[in-house]
Parts: structure tokens; sequence; C-alpha cells
């Protein structure tokens, strides 16, 4: 019996310092609606509304105010500026809106002029709300991309930890369910869209859960390895250095705030490699459920319908056939991998950067937390149809005897070379196509072979046992599904 509870995932080791934690409150404000005048469809179609606090541009402003608090937060423990500033930057940021950031960068004709810089913007909306006196302490020592980088690795880690990878250990809890329900429902094995040996339908299931498994913990690995930077304009560290000493520390501190630890060198950006190895990993998370979702929709053709989709899930019907439940969930997940794999290009060309730092990943990069997206929309998809599959072990019986007992050719080859046949193989092939011609069974054709005679008086009970009745060929398949899959369930602290 398979119970479900609350999954607990690995979180990183430190997260905020507490008294960021108004500034952040301000992401449960933000509210996704659909917008039928945008191109992209996640503003209308795939509306993923538990991402907004993290993906969307006003959860960046949000993020980027953090990274500028955590900047007069350090300054203010090193007695740098009095708590009164610290109070008064802190304040401003939990009150910054997105839309004023965006006025202050285009500007509004006749009334404000734009600065052009998205930084300098935000920085103006911040001076704009405190005493002159704090304003020299805003943004001290850093360069656009200390904030702009920092803030993406944070809110790249928190949208991980916070929604994507409980989502996905959803979906592992779902596999796990079904490996244990039906580890001994007996499938006709396909290989090559050929029927082959039988399996159970617990074992490819068990397969899915352990290929998603290792790549959520690989993904909880590559986010908890995510970097910021606070090295200035080229990565010498060289505007701290004119008021601390130890600028290599304050960087730390500033970081610390934030739950992030620095890499070991940056320029005017960071490592790239470590955000590019979180969007690699999605892109190989997304490919595991494209194959399941590709899995599932062809056991669910009408030739095959082993499994099946509620009767009364009318979504999928179609437009002039509504007989049909159309498996448009399974053919979505599939589809959102095509998009997500050509955006891993993107992240590829965006590894390099000429001398200290370019534009050129500058517009592309606006795009990378689309692939967060579209990861997720993936990982709905299968929370909300994984659930509802309805498995047919009478049908998966009656295709597996579709072959007769051709498929016993993979045992009795075996069995025949452990017995010391020389041409097993051979041998096999002569007798599968004999019965074929004859319209008679491999297993008649054995027996009435003379020249195997002395084989076949070597086979034990249990061997005729399974030649006879192919359905008993799954080895220990079921019993090595229901391990594995517990050693996942408890990974993942799931109860089974």
């Amino acid at each position: 019996m398979f119970t479900q509870r609350r999954t607990t995932v690995i979180l990183p080791v430190t997260r905020y310092d507490d008294r960021l934690a108004s500034i952040l409150d301000a992401r449960g404000s933000i509210i996704r609606k659909r917008d039928f005048s945008q191109v992209s469809p996640f503003s209308f179609r795939y509306l993923n509304r538990e991402l907004s606090g993290y993906t969307s541009e006003a959860a960046k402003i949000i993020y980027m105010a953090c990274v500028e608090a955590s900047i007069v937060m350090v300054m203010c423990d090193r007695g740098m500026c009095s708590e009164r500033v610290m109070g008064e930057v802190l304040k401003a940021c939990r009150e910054l809106k997105a839309a004023e950031v965006y006025l202050f960068e285009y500007g509004k004709k006749g009334r404000v002029k734009g600065t052009k810089h998205d930084v300098r913007a935000l920085i103006k909306s911040i001076c704009n709300r405190i005493s002159k006196l704090a304003r020299p302490y805003v943004h001290a020592f850093a360069t656009s991309y200390d904030i702009i980088d920092t803030a993406n690795a944070a809110r790249l880690r928190d949208v991980l930890y916070d929604v994507v990878i409980p989502g996905l250990i959803t979906v592992e809890e779902h596999l796990i369910r079904l490996t244990l329900e039906y580890a001994d429902v007996v499938q006709v094995g396909r290989t090559h869209l050929q029927h082959g040996s039988p399996l159970t339908f617990g074992c490819p299931t068990a397969w899915f859960a352990t290929r998603l498994g290792r790549q959520i913990v690989r993904l909880q690995r590559d986010a908890n390895e995510l970097v910021g930077k606070f090295s200035g304009p080229v990565g010498t560290h060289a505007p701290a250095k004119l008021a601390v000493r130890d600028p290599l520390r304050f960087e730390k501190q500033v970081l610390s705030c934030m739950g992030l630890g620095a890499g070991d060198f940056s320029t005017q950006i960071v490592i790239p490699e470590c955000a590019v190895e979180v969007y690699h990993r999605l892109v190989m998370i997304a490919g595991v459920l494209a194959n399941l979702a590709d899995d599932m929709r062809h056991l669910q053709m009408t030739e095959i319908a082993e499994i099946a989709e509620p009767a009364g899930l009318l979504e999928g019907a179609s437009s002039i056939m509504p007989h049909k439940i159309n498996p448009i969930t399974w053919e979505n997940i599939v589809s959102l991998f095509k998009e997500i794999i050509g955006r891993m290009v993107t992240r590829y060309l965006d590894l390099g950067s000429n001398l200290q730092r370019d534009l050129t990943n500058s517009a592309s990069g606006r795009f990378a937390f689309e692939m967060v997206e579209l990861l997720f929309t993936q990982v709905k998809g299968a929370n909300r149809i994984l659930p509802k599959v309805i498995v047919d072990p009478e049908r998966m019986l009656y295709n597996l005897r579709l072959t007769g007992d051709q498929i016993i050719s993979d045992p009795l080859n075996t069995l025949l070379r452990r017995f010391g046949h020389p041409d097993a193989h051979a041998k096999v092939t002569e007798l599968s196509r004999g019965a074929r011609s004859k319209l008679t069974t491999l297993f008649e054709e054995l027996m009435k072979d003379s020249e195997l005679r002395p084989f076949v008086e070597q086979l034990s009970r249990q061997h005729v046992s399974v030649l006879r009745h192919p359905e008993k060929y799954v080895g220990i398949g079921p019993s090595k599904a229901r391990a594995v899959v517990r050693r996942w369930a408890r990974k993942f602290n799931l109860a089974t």
C-alpha cells in the first residue's frame, strides 16, 4: 500500500538574512494574469502562477533590490553607515515597483527622462525614497552585474527548491506508486516496436523513476553550486578595496545575506558554467519526462490500449470525432521538450564573453528563465495525468498472447546454449520460422525435433513451465522494480 505524505528535499545549507524577509515577502503579491495582447504563450496559455514570484520581471526587481539592500546591511554591520541609513534603504527596497523602475529606465515623453539602463533605474527608484544622507550608500562599490548575476543566481536557486523540485518529487511519487501497484502485472516487452520478451508494467515505471530520481539529485547539487559575485566592474574588487581592507570578506558577507557563495574568480560577470549546468539539467529532466510521455501515449493507442485516461476526461476529445480521447497531455509534454532543448543552444552560446564582458548575452539571457517555465509546464502536466492513468492488465495479457509462443525464443535459445547446443540461435530461428509457416507453436516444433531430444530431456519442470507459459518469463523484474523504487522513496522521504 502506497501512502502519500508531504515530501522533503535537500535544502541549501544557508538562505537569506532575516532582514531581507520583508522585501522578499513582496513576491507573494505578484499576480500573473492572462494577457492576450502578448505573443508569448506564457502570457495566456501556460500561465504558471506558481512561478510568478521568481521568474517574472517584477520578481527580478525584488531580487535585485535584495542585493542592493545586502550591500547596505553589510556596511551597517561593519559600522560604515548608521542603522537609520540601513532602515531607510530596506524600507525603500520593500516599496519598489517594477512599473516604476521601468518608467525610470525608458522614461515618459515630456515627464521623465529615461536612464536607458535597468540597474541605474533601480538605483534611482531607491534613491527617490531615501534621504540625501543615505543615498551615497546605495550601490556602493558595485557594478551592474554584481547585482544582476547575484539576483539571478538567487532566484534560480529559489524557484528550483521552492517549486520545481517539489513538483518533480511528486512525479517521482506517482511513478513509485505505479511501480508498486503494478509490479506483477505482466506486459509484453517491446524492442524496435516489435514484441519481445515479457516483463511487468512496474519494470518500465521503475526505470523512469530511477532516471528521474537521479536527475533530481543532480539538480539539487547543481542548484546548491550556483554562485553570485561582488567583485566590481572587471573582477578586481578595486572599488571595495578603496574603502575596506578585506574586499574578499566583504564580498562573502554580501553574498551570505543572499544565501550564496562566490565563485573562485569573476570578471564583470559571474562564472557562467554554474547556471548553464542547471539549465542543462533542466533539459535532461525534460527529456526524461518526454520519453515517459511518449511511451505512455503509445500504450494508449487504439491498437495497444494497455492504458487509458478516464472516460470523463473530455478535454482531449476531437473537434469532430467526439468518441476519441486524445492523449494531449502526454503530447504536450513531448512538444515542450522540443522547445526547451532548442533554448539550450542559446545557453551554451552565452558561455562566451569577449574579454571581461560584452552585451552579446544580454538580450538572449533575458529568455533563460523561460526554460524553467517550460519544464514546470511539463511537470504540472505529468502530475495532472499520472494519478488518472488506468492500467488494463487483461489487455496487456491479450497483447502478450498475440505473438503466440514465438516470444519463448529467448528462453529457449538461452536453455539450448546452457545445455551445450553448438548453434542455438540458428536452430531456434529455424524452429520459429517453421512454426509460423505450419501454423503450429514453437513449443510443438521443439518437441517434434529429434535432433533436440537430448537437450529437451535436460529441461527441468520449471523450464518447461516457462516455455509453455511465456507470461512467467519475467525473471526478477518485479522484485527488482520494487526494491529500486523503495530506495528512491527512502531517498526522498516518501512513505511506501
